[in-house]
């Protein structure tokens, strides 16, 4: 089973904590014919959850900032191994040796 992040598990017990704070109030009301409790405790209880809502999409956007930001680098081009510069060392004094070869050959064909 995948471990579940902390900050989600805060956000769900946090609104978890505000409906059963309305519930209780909203029995306590009815029971007692008081409404005082919808000026204070429910305000309260929805105010904590939804800051931490807030805080969550917050951290959510950062993350997934960093995320986008990672997958519009170019890719760094790969390591050449030592046969590829081996490879290309050698094909490139051999393009030389070619070259001077024809130059030489060339140069004394005019004399």
């Amino acid at each position: 089973m995948k471990k579940r992040e902390a900050s989600k598990v805060v956000v769900a017990a946090l609104i978890l904590f505000a409906a059963l704070v309305t519930a209780f109030a909203c029995a306590l009301m009815w029971h007692t014919g008081d409404t005082s409790a919808l000026a204070y405790l429910i305000p309260a209880a929805f105010t904590l959850a939804s800051t931490a809502v807030g805080f969550y999409f917050w951290k959510a956007k950062a993350e997934n900032l960093l995320k986008l930001a990672k997958s519009l680098e170019p890719e760094k081009p790969k390591r050449k191994k030592a046969a590829d510069t081996t490879a290309t060392a050698f094909s490139a004094a051999l393009q030389q040796s070619l070259q001077q070869t024809i130059d030489g050959f060339f140069n004394q064909s005019e004399i």
